[in-house]
């Protein structure tokens, strides 16, 4: 099962070195997502396996934590990765 700890991190656009990404913890359960423009949503989990970014003009990107705790597959179609 997957916790918050395993979103806390550096991630990377589409596995792309070259552009990260960051998941930060805010709290004790609320999240600071930065995208690879560096852009911040604010966040929480849902559940054990999905992250919600809370953009109103997005109206909520949800992510999904691979079992192996290395990909973020985005509601938008977009992924990171470890």
């Amino acid at each position: 099962m997957a916790t918050i700890a395993d979103f806390v991190g550096t991630w990377y656009f589409r596995g792309n070195r070259n552009a990260p990404c960051s998941i930060r913890l805010q709290g004790q359960t609320r999240l600071i997502i930065v995208n690879e423009k560096g852009r911040t949503y604010p966040g929480h989990l849902e559940g054990d396996t999905v992250l919600v970014a809370e953009d109103p003009l997005d109206y909520g990107i949800r992510g999904v934590l691979s079992s192996d705790t290395r990909r973020i597959a985005w509601s938008n179609g977009e992924s990171w990765e470890r």
